[in-house]
């Protein structure tokens, strides 16, 4: 049995720099977004989150090649993070600072979002925000400052609401006047059309939650078109991807994708930062560094995270960190051409054998009729992505063996022929050499 799969790595180099306002290099921002596993949303600054959970965490996130944290400032006075009026409570502060430090020890600058202030009155909404961006003016440790989470929904729906069309009018101007150091950005989903009818941002921001099926239709292109609307309506402003990622599971069907896992959450991240990579965005901030072991309004929402519960890796954060090192270092990371590349295994005769891959949804495989043969149905699937391949035989007939290969560029790859029944898994850089750098 032989399984084919074509593609090729393209590497290239890109110029990264220090950061500047409103003047960032390409892929210069590696970022992710925060909240503690055990106290996200609103219990993230209270007394719930011991002392050292910052520390570990950015540390953590530095281990990852983060360079960028955004992070949530929440309005809360049940919490009493600030007073009715917006006056923001010293404890708040005190724990906004703990987290700052703990980033910059790490090298990780923070982007804060205000939350929960566009249908307050202007004087409590200015009081709360004048708390810390006067603080925090010219601040270093601050990248930017993000003056709200999704104004158009997480859907990308329209700017509709007058009282949020006013708040980030007006909410722009004065973060402007406390600080025109830093720039100023708006966490969009795809609304800048819209956005630039009011304010361009000094950064053009946008979360990137596109369909599946999008990408399989279109590919590379889907990121492409998303990000040529971010320049058409904000020109000559960096581009800033606030979210990226998606659920390593669905078993409550949230999302409509039951079939997610974390090989496939993996893949995804693989097809963004791919994208993100050819079209040259200036920064990038995945969705979410950390999964939550506590309940959510949402049971998919604890599984964003590319780290989980316990702390160890997911394939994602793998595939973040190969991303964000290659960038660090002024290198791409290589995308194939066609991400899309077939992968089809070939009927043989005595011998089963199955691609872990199948639970992920990215290879549907059956029976041949007489119960000896195999059959799969082609889907797409890029080991260039996530270059490791598994496969389990369960069953080989006495002299049968199997092998699996990898054509690309006129030239075959073979892996280690297999005798025995068993689980197989290859780094395919072992096998398969990258090519020269242009």
């Amino acid at each position: 049995m032989i399984n084919k799969l074509v593609f090729a790595l393209v590497m290239a180099f890109a110029a990264c720099s220090v950061f500047a306002q409103s003047s960032f290099a390409p892929l210069s921002i590696r970022g992710t977004n925060y909240y503690p596993a055990l106290t996200p949303w609103g219990d993230m600054w209270s007394e719930k989150t011991p002392a050292d959970t910052y520390e570990k965490d950015m540390a953590l996130a530095a281990s990852l090649g983060v360079n960028a944290a955004r992070t949530f400032l929440f309005f809360d006075t049940e919490r009493g993070y600030n007073t009715a009026d917006g006056a923001v409570s010293p404890y708040m502060l005190k724990r906004f600072e703990e987290l700052l430090s703990a980033a910059d020890k790490h090298g990780i600058r923070v982007i804060p979002c205000f939350e929960g202030l566009y249908d307050k009155n202007e004087a409590v909404w200015k009081k709360f925000i004048s708390c810390f961006v006067k603080k925090y003016s010219g601040d270093s440790r601050i990248l930017m400052w993000d003056l709200m989470n999704e104004p158009g929904g997480s859907v990308g729906g329209p700017l509709g609401d007058e009282r949020i069309a006013a708040f980030v009018k007006d909410g722009f101007a004065y973060v402007k006047s406390l600080d025109p150091k830093h720039p100023v950005t708006v966490g969009l989903c795809y609304e800048i059309y819209q956005l630039s009818q009011i304010i361009v941002p000094d950064t053009s921001h946008f979360h990137d939650y596109a369909p599946w099926k999008d990408y399989r239709e279109q590919g590379l292109a889907r990121i492409g078109g998303t990000v040529a609307m971010m320049r058409q309506y904000a020109p000559a402003k960096p581009v800033i991807v606030g979210e990226y990622g998606w659920a390593s599971r669905d078993d409550k069907n949230e999302l409509g994708t039951p079939d997610m896992s974390e090989r496939l959450q993996a893949y995804r991240y693989g097809i963004c930062l791919s994208g993100y990579e050819r079209y040259r965005v200036e920064g990038v901030l995945s969705w979410c560094l950390l999964d939550y072991p506590v309940p959510l309004w949402q049971d998919a929402q604890r599984y964003y995270g590319c780290v989980r519960f316990d702390g160890s890796l997911k394939p994602s954060a793998i595939v973040m960190k190969d991303f964000y090192t290659k960038w660090a270092a002024g290198a791409d990371y290589g995308f194939s051409e066609d991400f899309n590349s077939p992968l089809t295994w070939q009927e043989t005769k005595g011998c089963r054998l199955t691609d872990e891959l199948e639970d992920d949804g990215l290879v549907l495989q059956t029976l041949g009729a007489d119960g000896n043969g195999f059959m799969a149905q082609t889907r797409t699937v890029n080991l260039g992505l996530y270059p490791y391949l598994s496969v389990c035989v369960t069953e080989l007939s006495e002299n049968a063996s199997a092998r699996v290969e990898i054509e690309a560029g006129g030239k075959t790859y073979a892996f280690p022929e297999i005798k025995e029944p068993g689980v197989y898994e290859w780094d395919v850089r072992t096998v398969m050499p990258a090519p020269d750098k242009p």
